[in-house]
């Protein structure tokens, strides 16, 4: 296999596990909203899920993806912060970003990454001079 077609596979698995890690983000960000007492814990823990997803999807060229992914996890990230649970009008802006986050994992296919069909073929080679 060249090193072109194992960069389509990669490309092709993380937009797979993407269909099994958004939903797990999904389950643990409901439960982070109800979480009450343990609401800043909970929220760190999503915030480390969806940093994956945000470092995975940016170092795979899915740009789009990592940009909602990170406006999601820093929102998150900045509620867990005081650790109470949060006020209403920020629950209604980290679903929005969840939701903008979900989307465009549900529409993400390799053709999506900018490196999708870059030629690999002079990577490793000297420099001409």
């Amino acid at each position: 296999m060249s090193a072109g077609e194992q960069l389509q596979a990669l490309l092709a698995r993380h937009c797979a596990s993407l269909t099994t890690e958004i939903p797990l983000i999904g389950a643990k960000f409901s439960q982070t909203m109800l979480a009450g007492d343990h609401y800043g814990e909970l929220a760190r823990e999503t915030v480390e899920m969806v940093h994956k997803v945000t470092g995975s999807s940016g170092s795979l060229g899915f740009r789009e993806l990592s940009s909602a992914a990170r406006n999601f996890e820093e929102a998150l990230n900045e509620s867990a912060k005081s650790g109470d649970a949060a006020e209403e009008s920020q629950i209604r802006g980290l679903h929005h970003l969840f939701s903008e986050m979900q989307r465009i994992a549900e529409h993400t296919k390799p053709e999506d990454s900018h490196l999708f069909g870059v030629d690999l073929s002079q990577v490793g080679q000297p420099a001409q001079a």
